[in-house]
C-alpha cells in the first residue's frame, strides 16, 4: 500500500515530467535559423592614402594606388578586377580596369580632365562602387581675353568698367596675374591691376570733355596683348 505522502510525491514528478517534455518539443526563443550574415561575402575598395586628395595641373596624369578588401576590411582580396570610369569631363584612364595582386592592390593611372576644379573617377568591383577625387589646377597664363563688351559708347566724362581675364591654354581663370593698362587719351583708374581668383582684372575708363574715339589696351607680360576700342560722344 502506498502512503498519501508518497502518491503526491509520484504525481508530482509526472506533472514535471510532463512539462519538461512539451518544452522541449519547441524551438527556444533565441534560436537561429542558419545561413549567416550576408555581408560576409562582401568586398571593400580602400584607396592609398598618399592618392587621395592630390593636386595637379589640369591634363597632367596622377597615379592612384588602392587595395580590395574583404567584408570586414580585415585582409587583401586577389584576383578581383576593378573598372575604372572618369566623371564627365574628369579626363581618361590609361586601361578600363585592373586585376588585384595576391594582397588585393592594384593602381590606376589617370589623365585628369581639362577643365580647372574637382575631378571624379569611379571605381568599381562585384558589389562596390567608390569615387576617387583630384583638384585640377589652372596650368600657365597663354593668353589674355576680353571679358567686357568691346566698342561701347559712353557721354563725355562718363565712365565705363573695362574688364579682362588670364586664362591658360584651355581657357581656365588663372589668378594673381599682373595686367597694365594704356589708353589713347581719357582716363585709367588704375592703370595696374591684378587678376583675381576668377582671373578678372578690372579698371575704370573715364572719356575726356570733347567728343572722342579710344584705344584701351591691356598687357601682361608673355601674353598677347588684348585692345578695347571705346567711343566717347
Amino acid at each position: 500500500m502506498i502512503r498519501p505522502s508518497l502518491r503526491f510525491l509520484t504525481l508530482a514528478c509526472a506533472c514535471i515530467t510532463s512539462v519538461v517534455a512539451m518544452a522541449c518539443g519547441k524551438d527556444s526563443p533565441s534560436s537561429t535559423s542558419p545561413g549567416g550574415n550576408p555581408s560576409s561575402t562582401g568586398l571593400n575598395i580602400v584607396i592609398d592614402s598618399v592618392s587621395q586628395s592630390q593636386s595637379a595641373v589640369v591634363g597632367s596624369p596622377i597615379t592612384i594606388g588602392f587595395r580590395v578588401m574583404n567584408a570586414t576590411v580585415t585582409a587583401g582580396v586577389a584576383n578581383q578586377v576593378v573598372t575604372f570610369t572618369p566623371q564627365s569631363g574628369s579626363g581618361s584612364v590609361a586601361a578600363p580596369s585592373a586585376t588585384s595582386d595576391a594582397n588585393g592592390h592594384a593602381t590606376v593611372s589617370w589623365t585628369l580632365g581639362t577643365t580647372s576644379g574637382v575631378n571624379t573617377l569611379a571605381l568599381a568591383t562585384t558589389g562596390v562602387t567608390v569615387n576617387a577625387t583630384a583638384t585640377a589646377l589652372a596650368a600657365a597664363p597663354t593668353k589674355l581675353v576680353k571679358i567686357s563688351v568691346d566698342s561701347q559708347t559712353v557721354v563725355a566724362t562718363g565712365s565705363a568698367s573695362l574688364i579682362v581675364r588670364s586664362a591658360d591654354q584651355f581657357g581656365n581663370p588663372v589668378p594673381n596675374i599682373p595686367v597694365a593698362w594704356s589708353s589713347s587719351g581719357g582716363t585709367l583708374t588704375p592703370m595696374s591691376t591684378t587678376t583675381g581668383p576668377s582671373g578678372n582684372a578690372v579698371v575704370t575708363f573715364t572719356t575726356g570733355v570733347a567728343p572722342a574715339t579710344y584705344s584701351i589696351t591691356a598687357t601682361s607680360p608673355g601674353l598677347t596683348s588684348v585692345t578695347f576700342t571705346l567711343t566717347g560722344s
